[in-house]
């Protein structure tokens, strides 16, 4: 998605799925967008990245790919 510059921003257990043989499908794209960056919360909290959960405080604008990465991370332990 990344190379088509496409971010998910809600990168969960519940949206990975796999077909009948056994390869990996990414659903639920609602908040999929082309943008490169956020400047609004979005997605399920416990895979947010820190950067995201803490926008009031830091950041106002958050780069897309670094999210999803953390939320593949988040998943993967």
């Amino acid at each position: 998605m990344h190379e088509l510059e496409i971010t998910h921003w809600d990168l969960k257990p519940e949206n990975i799925l796999f077909n009948h043989e056994f390869e990996l499908k990414i659903s639920d794209f609602g908040l999929v967008t082309d943008k490169e960056y956020l400047m609004s919360r979005a997605g399920t909290l416990n895979y947010m990245a820190p950067e995201v959960t803490d926008m009031d405080h830091g950041d106002d604008v958050i780069l897309a790919k670094q999210t999803d990465i953390f939320s593949c991370g988040v998943i993967l332990l």
